[in-house]
């Protein structure tokens, strides 16, 4: 495919053909020569922790704890596979306001793309595409893979009119400074958001049927600004394990990682299919015995096979006997295990959420006080 003559910086330096652009990588390789660049994008590299710190804007609190506090006892006790007791037998590790930093990356898109089908042939080429983008990003230095939280997905959508300089943060909550300047989360994070940005606006402006699309596109970064956000964080352990769960001041929104009861599972079709045969088979067998039953204490008969032939006690071997052992053995078991399976699955679940609703009425009367609350 010949490279557009306007677009001259994706062609590759090394012979000259054209590059294809990677989201994952923020780079440029060249689909002739295999070279690859990375693509840099100059902004303003400030050192100093507390420099970074001394410039950014914060956006104050406006929510209280205890609304924190309210909104994950309801939270704990949510989920089909969240253990029944863990708003009861969590452990508190903190619980605490916490101004998060962010870096809020604004800028200009501007190239052309392809889409290709999944078959591999090209659907359309060539298109422009140019617009602006503004993503947010963490500037919280990463923990170790032991006790990694889960990404923030703070919102951006504040007012600016809201945002105050640094110095007037609200002393009691907990402040975590911005380890990192805005040239290294732009290159580890930034870049790539940016790129995930344009990426999920030409996906929503094609068909399904184009399955990859390959880009020409040059970013350009306008700004780079620095802003504390207003989070509730609860960090808290289960079985030896730390998870987090923070809520966004702005939206009230509460997210963060339950752990998982692998022991909470329902049977499958083939188990619940399998024991209504069991329990078929068992119906089917003591029909005979009440048969015999019947011959030995209530009336001689019933020795008689045209005696009594009807599809509750019919004799074995007799036309009502073969349909009732049809409907023990396969009607009943198919029945259970395939037509009413999902009822079956949501009167499991609905049980165990019986029992967490117990609990966490039981917090809310005072009766028991959790200590994953602190």
């Amino acid at each position: 495919m010949d490279k557009p003559a306007q677009d001259s910086l994706n062609l590759c330096v090394s012979c000259g053909a054209q590059t294809e652009y990677n989201f994952t990588s923020n780079s440029r390789k060249c689909s002739y020569c295999g070279a690859e660049y990375k693509i840099e994008i100059p902004v303003r590299n400030v050192d100093s922790t507390e420099e970074r710190n001394n410039t950014a804007g914060a956006v104050l609190f406006t929510r209280d704890i205890d609304e924190f506090r309210e909104k994950l006892q309801r939270w704990f006790t949510q989920g089909d596979n969240v253990p029944v007791n863990l708003i009861l037998e969590g452990s508190n590790i903190s619980f605490d306001k916490a101004y998060y930093p962010l870096y809020k990356f604004e800028g200009t898109y501007d190239g052309y793309y392809n889409t290709v089908k999944s078959s591999g042939r090209i659907k359309s080429e060539n298109i422009p595409i140019r617009g602006k983008f503004s993503v947010v990003c963490s500037a919280r230095e990463i923990q170790s893979a032991v006790y990694e939280p889960l990404e923030l997905r703070l919102t951006d959508n504040y007012d600016e009119n809201d945002i105050v300089p640094y110095v007037q943060l609200d002393a009691p909550a907990k402040i975590t400074g911005f380890d990192f300047s805005e040239v290294l989360v732009w290159k580890n994070t930034g870049n790539s958001a940016a790129a995930n940005f344009v990426y999920d606006k030409i996906s929503s402006e094609n068909s399904a049927s184009a399955v990859e699309y390959k880009h020409y596109l040059k970013y350009d970064l306008v700004s780079a600004s620095k802003v504390y956000m207003p989070v509730f964080e609860c960090v808290y352990s289960w079985m030896s394990n730390m998870y987090y769960v923070y809520m966004d001041d702005k939206t009230g929104e509460i997210f963060g990682k339950k752990p998982v009861d692998q022991y909470i599972e329902p049977s499958n079709s083939k188990q619940l299919f399998k024991k209504f045969f069991l329990i078929g088979l068992g119906a089917w067998v003591s029909v005979w015995i009440i048969r015999a039953a019947l011959v030995a204490f209530v009336d001689s008969h019933f020795k008689d096979q045209n005696y009594a032939n009807n599809i509750l006690v019919s004799p074995i071997g007799e036309r009502f006997w073969l349909i009732r052992g049809c409907f023990f053995l396969v009607v009943m078991p198919f029945l259970v295990s395939v037509v009413l399976y999902p009822l079956f699955v949501k009167r499991f679940f609905k049980k165990l959420q019986v029992t967490r609703d117990k609990n966490l009425d039981l917090v809310l009367s005072g009766k028991k006080r959790p200590q994953i609350f602190g």
